[in-house]
């Protein structure tokens, strides 16, 4: 991107931030006395009263020189920041984690209680009533 000393300092100023998380984007708007503008190089097109951002890239010798004359006129440096990052999904729950297994698994993973709560477990007819009953009991080994 190439500048010259009647470059606009909001330019050059759009191109130095492009690298870092803030991008500095100036907003064009007509001059007083003009009643529209147009540039197909930067496919830019203001009309009476219409604020838009100054487009990224090389500029056009056309968009230079109406800048430069007071046709098109940047009215101010607009901060935009980067999007924020997704926020992350909860952490499953123990008992969400539980759910996951097999029956047989979930029996390996509560091997420390007693052979009484086994049994009464595997009478359990579903795996989620199996799962409801080891997570109710699972206080009492705590310790």
């Amino acid at each position: 991107m190439g500048f010259s000393l009647s470059t606009p300092k909001s330019i050059l100023v759009s191109h130095f931030y492009l690298k870092t998380k803030f991008i500095i984007m100036p907003q064009v708007t007509l001059g007083k006395s003009a009643t529209s503008f147009s540039d197909p190089v930067s496919k830019l097109t203001l009309a009476k009263g219409e604020v838009k951002d100054l487009p990224k890239g090389p500029h056009s010798w056309i968009l230079k020189r109406a800048i430069r004359g007071g046709h098109v006129m940047i009215i101010k440096d607009a901060v935009i920041v980067a999007p924020p990052e997704p926020p992350k999904p909860p952490e499953p729950t123990r008992a969400e984690k539980l759910g996951e297994l097999t029956r047989n698994e979930l029996m390996a993973e509560f091997d420390f209680i007693d052979e009484d709560h086994v049994v009464e477990a595997d009478k359990k007819k579903t795996k989620a009533d199996c799962l409801e009953f080891l997570l109710s009991i699972e206080g009492e080994y705590a310790d």
